[in-house]
């Protein structure tokens, strides 16, 4: 109901940042990937390291002109490790500008799913396993049956989910956890 028409009402917007970094890539003369990705009000824009700031610029105008509020302190830009100084400017006298949002590079979560080094996916994924056992020995304060509802709808959910987007190597070990 609601999702789907705030889903449709971000339509536009997504298009316009995916069409802004097309054009960062070819401005930059970039061969890798560029574009924006959305779910409900989580927006991905993704683009080669010379092409960030050109595409921050156009993003905040985009955004600006459809009246989406832009959350700077949850905007992050994620590089390969070591190559945090690559996405700065420079200016007339040659020193480096950073960027207008925080630049990590071992990882970040990007719809739910951590993204980053192996690493830090493997300490995201066993923090988000920890995180949803937790609350598990509840389950026995309720009538058994509406327990395993929970459990099976519920509960479960977000594991499956990380299961299908993180490598089994990464998250065998917490899953062993979390059935215990």
């Amino acid at each position: 109901g609601a999702m789907a028409l705030f889903s449709c009402g971000q339509h536009e917007t997504l298009l316009a940042l995916h069409e802004a970094a097309i054009a960062a890539k070819e401005a930059v003369g970039s061969s890798l990937p560029a574009g924006a990705t959305g779910f409900a009000d989580d927006t991905t824009v993704f683009i080669g390291e010379r092409g960030v700031n050109m595409l921050i610029d156009s993003s905040r105008e985009i955004l600006g002109r459809n009246r989406v509020k832009l959350r700077v302190d949850k905007c992050k830009i994620l590089v390969h490790p070591g190559r945090r100084d690559e996405v700065n400017g420079i200016d007339a006298e040659g020193r480096a500008i950073p960027p207008a949002f925080e630049v990590v590079d071992s990882g970040l979560t990007v719809l739910g799913t951590p993204v980053g080094t192996e690493g830090y996916r493997r300490a995201a994924l066993e923090k988000a396993f920890a995180d949803m056992a937790r609350p598990v020995p509840a389950l026995t304060r309720v009538d058994p049956q509406s327990a395993f509802t929970l459990l099976q709808l519920c509960f479960n959910a977000r594991p499956c989910f990380l299961t299908r987007v993180s490598e089994p190597h990464l998250y065998m070990d917490y899953v062993r956890t979390f059935d215990k």
